[in-house]
């Protein structure tokens, strides 16, 4: 397995991450790196790509994280391996929850850390994507003739004409969103801001029709989505983990 970051907390201007907390994901994912080899790809360029020593890209600022997904995969995959797409405002508890993940069994996966975590995403999120190598030839394959194909008004604001983007491949963004609409009212001219993960499931909802295993939850304890970096709160997650184990069963 190999992991693509979408990176982007390590230079947010907002600092809604702290630096502590950006430097120790960083320097988790440089271990994680000799077992499992870790890719980012950045909207940014920054001194922050060379001194993490990680390989990295710059990607076009586009299409939220949907867009350096799709950069990766057509521009830096091996056609071998499978992927696990995440951001970089996530909180991991160590290497052993990316053997979890690997060892999935199964063509595709969102990657929550529980049950309550996936019902309050709608079982879907960008944050953590799990892609057989299987599944990633399918979507490299299969062309994607849906309404985003066509030029159509914006159910967001009807009186918009959205622009088709045509006949389409791989992980589909909204190439009209330049990192400027992430919630909230939908501004004219781009598509809503789930377009991405929408059409994502939709995608993986024609491979499991094809047999493939796919839209599958997995609850993985330790990985912790950031949610936009809005984590409520920074406990040590390998400390809360333990207290879990050791509370005594009702």
């Amino acid at each position: 397995m190999k992991i693509c970051i979408s990176g982007w907390y390590f230079c947010d201007p907002e600092k809604r991450v702290p630096e502590e907390e950006i430097n120790a994901f960083y320097a988790l994912m440089l271990e994680v790196h000799k077992k499992y080899p870790v890719f980012i790809a950045s909207h940014f360029k920054s001194d922050f790509l060379e001194k993490s020593k990680l390989p990295y890209g710059i990607t076009p600022i586009w299409g939220l994280e949907y867009g350096s997904y799709d950069w990766y995969l057509k521009n830096e995959w091996d056609y071998t391996s499978d992927i696990l797409f995440m951001h970089d405002d996530e909180r991991v508890a160590g290497i052993e929850v990316f053997d979890q993940i690997a060892a999935l069994d199964c063509d595709q996966a969102f990657i929550f850390e529980d049950e309550a975590e996936s019902r309050a995403n709608g079982r879907q999120h960008g944050r953590g994507i799990y892609c057989s190598q299987k599944f990633l030839l399918f979507i490299l394959s299969y062309v994607c003739r849906c309404k985003q194909a066509e030029d159509h008004y914006s159910p967001h604001n009807p009186d918009v004409l959205l622009p088709g983007v045509g006949p389409h491949r791989g992980i589909w963004f909204d190439p009209y969103n330049r990192g400027d609409h992430t919630a909230g009212k939908v501004p004219k001219g781009v598509r809503h801001y789930n377009c991405g993960i929408d059409h994502f499931s939709g995608i993986a909802e024609q491979a499991r029709r094809r047999g493939f295993k796919t839209r599958v939850q997995a609850y993985v304890p330790g990985f912790v989505s950031g949610r936009r970096a809005k984590y409520g709160c920074y406990e040590n997650i390998r400390e809360r983990l333990e207290k879990e184990k050791n509370k005594p069963k009702e």
